[in-house]
């Protein structure tokens, strides 16, 4: 379908409802804290919202958390730290539809909150403003758009009810990087807003996107598809997150020149070949400590304080690759396991994790992954 095709925003549940918000917030010029995810979907959205808000008035302030000191969503420290720093409003992006406890502290600063998400929707929702989950209510939304396009959607929509040109190219490719890395499921709108970012990110005049393929020698951007996305810039943006900060690929895409965008390039590509080693060093490990019994279980567990936890999710795929099982690496520290878990499309991992629930301190995903 050609983009006058896209479907209407208003299919979206409680669209109308942030961006109604988000309309107040851009006229008075509040202090707006971006809540995004360390990976490339949450980093991605992350950009796009504060692009689109700074644009319109608002003053964004980004926010994403440490991997390994805070984990993933939103926690009650990081969320008083945006409220001293003058937030009125709390955006997440790729994260908060399980968030009841920040939530309810967001409130009582007198912060309202509106969740840009498209995580699965859990048995008690928080007390947000505004939910725009494409999952929520059972609406058929007609495609699952990974985060990133469920914040495109917001930020068109809210240029369009602002009557503020809008010239969406730029975020098309974001939307490409976050649904491609996300694996949101390519139908309908999704596929066809994946084309055009596509394209887009073949004509790309983003500082930090023409930084990116100088390092990763992407010669001819517009051959650029989803292998590309997949195998080479998603993991470059990603190693951000899992080696260091996800601030650092943030700043990569904010960069509004070249020079600064290079330095952020720069150490990406530093971060992903250190990634590649712990990663095939975290697999060797994992191979090794696998007995016989191990291999011919129905589902492939690997725990160890040499398996670090920014790369337990490259490690549990890589063994589901290798067996052909679902499988979870886990790092052990400090007497607390943090895993990750990879399936295959047989098998739905979150919902065993929801079955021994009790057995976890925190745990969330999706069908394939956890």
């Amino acid at each position: 379908g050609s983009p006058g095709e896209l479907t209407d925003a208003r299919l979206m549940p409680n669209l109308e409802r942030a961006v109604e918000r988000l309309i107040q917030a851009c006229e008075d010029g509040e202090t707006v804290a971006v809540y995004g995810d360390y990976d490339v979907d949450g980093v991605t959205a992350t950009t796009l919202l504060v692009e689109g808000l700074r644009c319109l008035g608002a003053q964004p302030i980004p926010y994403i958390p440490d991997r390994f000191t805070e984990g993933y969503g939103p926690n009650v420290r990081a969320v008083r730290q945006l409220a001293d720093r003058g937030a009125s409003l709390l955006v997440t992006a790729d994260t908060g539809t399980s968030a009841i406890t920040e939530v309810s502290e967001a409130n009582s600063l007198g912060m309202d909150v509106v969740i840009i998400d498209h995580h699965t929707i859990p048995d008690e929702l928080p007390d947000a403003l505004a939910i725009v989950n494409p999952r929520l209510n059972d609406v058929s939304y007609g495609s699952e758009p990974a985060a990133v396009g469920v914040a495109y959607k917001v930020i068109h929509d809210l240029h369009d009810r602002m009557g503020r040109p809008y010239a969406p190219e730029e975020h098309r490719a974001l939307v490409a990087l976050g649904n491609v890395c996300d694996l949101a499921p390519m139908l309908a709108e999704n596929r066809d807003l994946v084309r055009l970012g596509l394209g887009a990110l073949g004509q790309t005049k983003r500082p930090g996107l023409l930084a990116l393929y100088e390092v990763a020698g992407v010669k001819h951007p517009e051959t650029i598809n989803a292998e590309t996305i997949g195998w080479v810039l998603g993991p470059r943006i990603n190693a951000a997150g899992r080696m260091e900060h996800a601030r650092i690929a943030l700043d990569l895409l904010l960069a509004e020149d070249l020079a600064t965008a290079r330095t952020h390039a720069k150490r990406l590509e530093e971060l992903n070949r250190q990634r590649r080693d712990d990663t095939a060093n975290a697999v060797e490990v994992a191979r090794d400590s696998l007995t016989d019994a191990d291999r011919a279980g129905a589902l492939i567990v690997v725990a160890s304080p040499a398996i670090s936890s920014g790369i337990v999710g490259l490690c549990a795929a890589r063994l589901v690759e290798e067996f052909s099982r679902p499988a979870i690496a886990i790092e052990i520290r400090d007497g607390e396991g943090r895993g990750s878990c990879r399936s295959i499309p047989e098998f739905d991992v979150t919902a065993l994790l929801r079955r021994h629930g009790d057995l976890f301190l925190r745990y969330g995903g999706h069908r394939a992954a956890a």
